[in-house]
């Protein structure tokens, strides 16, 4: 039995390095100098064209200094944005209800339900002051990604302040959130794709196929929110202000581009610059990112320039993980705008030395600019303490969730009649697909021979493999294996074999293929193995 034991451990220590040099043969590149940064190559290389992009457009916006000027450029980012979107949806109606009323001190808060598309309820609160007289100044209030929507504490501490310096305050569930969960679960009593930012993600990619945006049902949900917000007899319509923090912020950019209904704007930990996004954490949520962007010549000040010369306030953290450099980049450039054509003191920028949040200090600055704008004066008293009511209390649904208690409509379900709306005028002619393929990918014909080099061969039954190396683009390189037979004495049929795990990932399907009779390329993903 001993003799057995230490016969069986001598096989395994024969076969198995037999089968991690096989592999290692496979992985060709893995240890060669000149590939140890193969992984980075794709990243350096978009990244370079982002910024000649970059660079072409700061020749651009050097020449913006007239109204003339931002008001052509306003109008090109407009329509681009729009593009962008898939357009907006049709204006129909709110069909608004309020469902109960919180009272608090000093304010109270009406739950509301509205429509911003037929049965796409939006689950909303209403802050209003109690003393003081109406007309007041109102505030848009749209939220980010944490925890608890329009619940959240720290979104309730703002909203509650507000109303009690005399403004009526708007905050909606964005989707994806709060009582708004798309993928509702009723097991998990959440989501079934874990957090928001991943249901943005994955509605993001059903909405591509459509053509669209996610951003699409994000705004067009913040500018109904700006027609209930200004049908309440409560609301001075020509005193109305937009502020936010991270995709809160986010959205207060877009909609503040977008509706000229909004008269003063104040992102919170959002604004940045494309450039220093690019060194750093590059590309953020589904509902931030729109391709063609860099293409079309725009950057974080376009949403500025857009709004201009209104006021705006940029409310940044210095240990955000939005890079500060980018925020201070975004407002000079700004600045000289803005001064150029007159509105240099609408134009502000607040750095506090904390996190990513709508901290206290952002919240003080942002009370002192919209009080200055919407009042004439500029408030410096002390933000009071408030009481945060329970989810439960602020639940505008019988069960805290629109899926189990109103049903109505998702994005997917939006998104899947937008899709049977498009199929309905029939499928396009071969050579528009070919075109229209090209021009979403960017796909350029090669412009010279293919540079290739090769790093031997491995011979096998009846075919032998040949390790190559191309340059798909300058700077690009990527591993490939090509399979052909040994018997083939005149040119074959050939195949091109891509795996998503790379190119070692399929050898025993191209093998099969090579004993048939054909030749073929087996390659890497440029994100994959090597």
């Amino acid at each position: 039995m001993k003799s057995l034991y230490l016969a069986c451990i001598l096989i395994c220590l024969l076969v198995v390095p037999a089968s991690a040099q096989e592999s290692d043969d496979l992985y060709f590149v893995s240890g060669l100098g000149e590939f140890s940064e193969i992984r980075k190559m794709l990243p350096s290389y978009l990244k370079s064209i982002g910024e000649q992009m970059l660079l072409e457009r700061q020749r651009q916006v050097e020449r913006l200094s007239t109204v003339e000027d931002l008001a052509q450029r306003k109008a090109h980012f407009r329509q681009r944005m729009l593009n962008y979107l898939g357009g907006l949806p049709e204006r129909t109606p709110l069909n608004a209800r309020i469902v109960g009323v919180l009272e608090r001190e000093g304010y109270k808060v009406e739950k509301v339900v509205f429509e911003s598309q037929p049965h796409f309820y939006v689950t909303a609160n209403l802050y209003l002051p109690k003393s003081g007289s109406p007309p007041y100044p109102a505030v848009l209030f749209p939220l980010g990604h944490e925890r608890g929507a329009k619940a959240n504490p720290v979104w309730q501490q703002m909203l509650g302040s507000l109303a009690r310096k005399g403004f009526v305050a708007l905050a909606w569930d964005p989707i994806g959130q709060g009582e708004r969960v798309q993928f509702y679960d009723e097991d998990l009593r959440d989501s079934k794709v874990g957090n928001s930012t991943t249901e943005h993600t994955v509605v993001g990619i059903q909405c591509l196929l459509a053509g669209d945006h996610v951003a699409r049902y994000t705004i067009w949900d913040g500018i109904r929110a700006l027609d209930y917000l200004l049908s309440r007899a409560e609301v001075d319509p020509t005193r109305v202000a937009v502020t936010g923090n991270s995709g809160g912020g986010t959205h207060t950019a877009y909609l503040a581009a977008l509706d000229d209904r909004i008269h003063v704007a104040a992102p919170s930990c959002y604004l940045t610059s494309w450039r220093l996004m690019l060194q750093t954490i590059g590309p953020q949520d589904a509902e931030q990112t729109f391709p063609f962007w860099l293409q079309d010549g725009f950057d974080y000040p376009d949403f500025l320039y857009a709004f201009a010369p209104k006021p705006y306030l940029i409310l940044s953290a210095i240990r955000d993980f939005f890079p500060i450099s980018g925020a201070r980049q975004t407002y000079a450039e700004a600045e000289r705008v803005y001064s150029a054509i007159g509105a240099k003191e609408k134009l502000g920028m607040f750095e506090a030395d904390d996190l990513h949040g709508y901290s206290k200090p952002r919240r003080l600055a942002a009370y002192r600019w919209l009080s200055r704008w919407l009042k004439g004066v500029e408030d410096n008293e002390p933000e009071q303490e408030i009481e945060p009511a329970s989810a439960e209390d602020l639940w505008c649904t019988a069960t805290g969730q629109v899926a189990t208690s109103m049903g109505g409509e998702t994005v997917f379900s939006l998104n899947k009649r937008r899709l049977e709306q498009l199929n309905a005028k029939g499928r396009l002619p071969l050579e528009e697909v070919r075109r229209r393929v090209r021009g979403m990918s960017s796909f350029e014909p090669a412009p010279a021979p293919l540079p290739v080099r090769s790093y031997g061969t491995i011979a096998r039954s009846d075919y032998h493999i040949e390790k190559l190396v191309y340059e798909s683009e300058p700077g690009i390189m990527i591993p490939a294996l090509l399979f052909v037979p040994d018997r083939a004495n005149s040119k074959k049929p050939a195949a091109l074999l891509v795996d998503g795990g790379g190119k070692t990932a399929a050898t025993s399907q191209a093998e099969q293929l090579v004993k048939s009779g054909l030749s073929l390329i087996h390659i890497s993903e440029p994100t994959r193995p090597y």
